[in-house]
């Protein structure tokens, strides 16, 4: 009905002592006038509510989205902190198992040394006992030896001085990603975006 007016039309019976028909006519024209206020009143309240519906559901729909992307957002969280901590104990057992190498390298090296060492004293020994010439020959074996033994310490040192500061390297990365991370997280994506 919405734009029709309502015209109120009544014939009422005449009689000789009843009311005016110019006070009934404008009446029924007054609630006429009232009526169609009403009545476009009720029709814009109805329209009214048709859109607070429609974007209450969009609203509705809208916050279940937001909410599926937060419940992903702190799912890939969960994730990213446990490879975080995945990592640093690869990293931190990749460490100890250096440890235990550089230990037992160490420990050989010290054994074929004091081999070496023991070899040269015995065949030092044997030297004295012989001829001069003999015995500074020794001892240039026993030079030899020991530079030897210097070129092979120094040696594993410099591989196992490497190795660890390979090792350093490695947790420089992860400490760099999981700061990159941190980066992400809600509230900081200028932060995020800078760092990728």
């Amino acid at each position: 009905m919405a734009g029709q007016s309502l015209t109120l039309t009544a014939e009422f019976p005449r009689s000789l002592r009843g009311y005016s028909t110019i006070a009934v006519d404008d009446f029924v024209r007054q609630m006429g006038t009232r009526l169609d206020s009403l009545q476009q009143w009720t029709e814009a309240q109805a329209a009214k509510i048709e859109r607070l519906t429609a974007q209450a559901q969009s609203a509705e729909r809208n916050l279940s989205a937001y909410m599926e992307k937060e419940l992903a957002i702190a799912n890939a969280f969960v994730v990213i902190e446990q490879q975080r901590l995945a990592a640093e104990q690869e990293i931190e057992l990749a460490r100890e198992n250096a440890r235990i190498e550089i230990d037992e390298m160490l420990a050989e090296a010290r054994r074929e040394a004091a081999a070496v060492v023991a070899e040269a004293q015995r065949e030092a020994e044997g030297v004295r006992e012989e001829a001069e010439a003999r015995r500074l020959a020794a001892e240039e074996r026993v030079r030899a030896l020991q530079a030897e033994y210097d070129a092979t310490v120094s040696t594993i040192r410099r591989t196992l001085e490497a190795e660890l500061a390979l090792l350093g390297d490695q947790a420089s990365v992860v400490q760099m990603t999981h700061a990159a991370v941190a980066a992400c997280e809600p509230g900081r994506s200028e932060l995020c975006e800078a760092a990728a």
